[in-house]
């Protein structure tokens, strides 16, 4: 049996697009061009989420055995750590905007967090509204 590929995540992000989509998934890399019309969640998902580490997006939506099955013949290899010089390169790219950061994963945490934000701001606003609607409906007349 041959050696397995190996490819780095900077080698993935080359590949974000309709004709051509890769993904990482626990660690092992897919080619998803050839799926994505038949994938039943629709291609835009597979697309957005080509080019870099979509683990969590894949658990969170719970795919079947049969799904995961189906990955078996898309496999291209395993994913690798990036080397000093594809760090480098990859964070000049995303200096100078060419690129997202793929590598770090401080940026899921941060999106994670705004987007609870997003969520609990409006409602502890309301919640306080109704808290003083409550009150001020308590409250006696002078």
């Amino acid at each position: 049996m041959g050696e397995e590929k190996q490819h780095s995540l900077l080698e993935v992000a080359k590949h974000n697009k309709r004709k051509d989509c890769w993904m990482v998934i626990h660690g092992k890399v897919y080619d998803v061009t050839s799926f994505l019309l038949d994938h039943p969640g629709g291609e835009d998902i597979l697309v957005e989420t080509s080019g870099r580490d979509a683990t969590r997006e894949f658990e969170d939506v719970g795919h079947s055995n049969e799904a995961r099955n189906s990955l078996k013949d898309l496999y291209l290899g395993t994913l690798r750590e990036p080397t000093e010089e594809e760090k480098a390169e990859h964070e000049k790219n995303v200096a100078e905007g060419r690129s997202k950061s793929i590598i770090s994963s401080e940026n899921d945490d941060e999106s994670f967090i705004q987007k609870v934000a997003k969520f609990l701001v409006p409602v502890l606003i309301i919640a306080v509204g109704l808290l003083l609607r409550q009150w001020t409906a308590k409250t006696p007349e002078t």
